[in-house]
C-alpha cells in the first residue's frame, strides 16, 4: 500500500500514478494503496513506490483465530504501515464462517471472490469500496469455487481455478 500525504483529487493522484511504470504486482495480503493524510488507508492497485512521501503498507483480510482445541474465523481487515509501525482498522468482512476465497485489488478497490461458508461453497464477489469503507456484494460467479487465485488483467476480475463442487475446476471466469 502507498500512503501520499495530499490533499489534492482522487482523480489527479490517480493520472500521477498511471503515468509510473515501475509497477509491481503483489500477491496474497500485499496491496499498494494510497492514503490522504489523515485519513484510514485506501487500497488501490498498481500504485508504486513513485511519488514524495509515499510508504508502503500492509493489507489483512481475514484468517482464523485458535481458541483452545477450536478454530473459528476472523473478519477483521486492518492495514499496517511499517514506515510509523502503526496498524489501522478497515471495514471489517461482512460475513462470518468464510474462509478459502480470493483477494485481489483493483483501481481502489479490493475484491473478495468465492470461499466456503460454514462448509458451502460461495459464488458471492465482494468489493470493499475504499471511498466510502464498505463491503458490497458486486456480483455472483457462474460457478462457485474455494481456494482458487484471481487476477485483474486489463480491468476485468478473473477467478482462475480452484475447487468446485464437483471437484478440481481447470477454467478461468471473468
Amino acid at each position: 500500500l502507498v500512503q501520499a500525504q495530499l490533499s489534492t483529487s482522487n482523480d489527479i493522484l490517480k493520472s500521477i500514478v498511471a503515468s509510473c511504470c515501475l509497477c509491481t504486482w503483489l500477491s496474497l495480503a500485499l496491496i499498494y494503496c494510497w492514503k490522504p493524510f489523515p485519513i484510514t488507508c485506501f487500497p488501490c492497485l498498481f500504485l508504486p513506490v513513485c511519488a514524495i512521501g509515499v510508504a508502503e503498507v500492509i493489507v489483512l483480510v481475514g484468517g482464523r483465530q485458535t481458541i483452545g482445541m477450536n478454530q473459528r474465523s476472523l473478519t477483521a481487515v486492518t492495514c499496517f504501515n511499517p514506515q510509523n509501525n502503526k496498524w489501522y482498522p478497515l471495514a471489517s468482512l461482512p460475513f462470518y464462517d468464510r474462509e478459502f476465497f480470493s483477494v485481489i485489488s483493483a483501481g481502489d478497490n479490493i475484491y473478495l471472490s468465492g470461499g466456503t461458508e460454514s462448509g458451502v461453497m460461495v459464488a458471492d464477489v465482494w468489493c470493499y469500496m475504499s471511498l466510502l469503507d464498505n463491503w458490497n456484494l458486486v456480483s455472483r460467479m457462474t460457478v462457485a469455487r474455494c481456494r482458487h487465485n484471481s487476477l485483474v488483467y486489463d480491468g476485468k476480475l478473473y477467478t482462475i481455478g480452484g475447487l468446485g463442487v464437483s471437484g478440481n475446476l481447470d477454467h478461468v471466469e471473468r
